[in-house]
C-alpha cells in the first residue's frame, strides 16, 4: 500500500505564485523559486505545479525554462499541469524532469492519454477531476479552470479514463478551493468507490485537524492543499509553510 502523502499545490500564472478562490481572483503570493526553496527545508512529500495561465488565455504556451528552473531547485517530486496538449510537450515535460503529468483539459482527449501512458507508464499520468454542485445539488465535473462542463457522469469518465492508461486521480472541488473551510469528505467517499486507483483529494482544506481526519478514509492515498501552505491565520498574511 501506498504511503499517504500530503502535496502543496502551487498554481502559476505569468511566472508568478498566485492563489485564487473559487478558481477567481488570483492573488499574488510571491516567487515560485523562493517557495519551492522553503518546502525543501519542510521536506515535503512531493509538489504539484499547475499553471492556469493558457486556461485563462492570459499566457499562450507552456513555459519550459520556469518549470527547468522549478526543478532544479527541488530536492522533492513534482507534478505538472496546465496547457499539455501534445505528446512533444509531455516528452519536454519529462526530459527536464517532471515527475507525472496533470491532465484536466485535456481529459477527454483518450489518444493523447494512452500515448502517454503507452511510453511512460500510467504511474505517469494524473487525471485532475474539477467538479462543482449545481442549483439543484448534482455534482458537475469541469475543464479549463472551470469554464466548461462535461454531460459525462463521474463513473463513466472515471472508467473511460482508466481504461485508457491514467494512474492517479486527484478529485478538486472548485466552490472549496480557497476558501479553507474544510474537504468535501462525502464527495470523496463516494468517488474512491469508484476506482482502485490511488486517488488525492483537493479543495477547502482548513488546516491539521482536517489533514489528520483525511488520513482516515480507506483506500485515500493522499490530500493536496494550496491556502494552508501559503497563508498564515484568519488575515491571510502570506508565510510559506507545511505540516502533515
Amino acid at each position: 500500500m501506498l504511503e499517504f502523502r500530503v502535496i502543496p499545490v502551487l498554481t502559476i500564472l505569468d511566472g508568478e505564485l498566485v492563489k485564487t478562490i473559487k478558481f477567481k481572483n488570483p492573488n499574488y503570493i510571491g516567487d515560485p523559486i523562493n517557495a519551492v526553496r522553503i518546502f525543501n527545508l519542510k521536506e515535503v512529500d512531493e509538489l504539484a505545479l499547475i499553471d492556469i495561465g493558457i486556461s485563462k488565455g492570459i499566457t499562450h504556451e507552456i513555459d519550459f525554462n520556469l518549470i527547468e528552473e522549478i526543478v532544479s531547485e527541488s530536492f522533492m517530486p513534482i507534478s505538472y499541469g496546465g496547457g499539455i496538449n501534445s505528446i512533444d510537450e509531455v516528452e519536454t515535460l519529462f526530459r527536464i524532469g517532471i515527475e507525472k503529468i496533470i491532465l484536466n483539459s485535456s481529459l477527454l482527449d483518450f489518444e493523447l492519454i494512452n500515448k502517454i501512458s503507452s511510453k511512460f507508464g500510467e504511474q505517469s499520468l494524473v487525471a485532475c477531476i474539477d467538479y462543482k454542485k449545481d442549483f439543484f445539488g448534482k455534482r458537475k465535473i469541469y475543464l479549463k479552470s472551470g469554464k466548461s462542463s462535461i454531460k459525462l457522469n463521474f463513473s463513466d469518465l472515471i472508467s473511460d479514463l482508466s481504461k485508457n492508461g491514467v494512474g492517479e486521480f486527484i478529485f478538486h472541488r472548485i466552490d472549496f478551493d480557497g476558501v479553507m473551510s474544510g474537504y468535501d469528505f462525502d464527495g470523496i467517499n463516494d468517488f474512491i468507490n469508484l476506482t482502485e486507483k490511488p486517488s488525492i483529494i483537493l479543495g477547502g482544506a482548513s488546516g491539521s485537524e482536517c489533514l489528520n481526519k483525511i488520513k482516515t478514509i480507506s483506500n485515500l492515498s493522499g490530500s493536496a492543499a494550496s491556502s494552508i501552505f501559503v497563508y498564515k491565520g484568519n488575515e491571510k498574511g502570506i508565510l510559506i509553510n507545511y505540516y502533515k
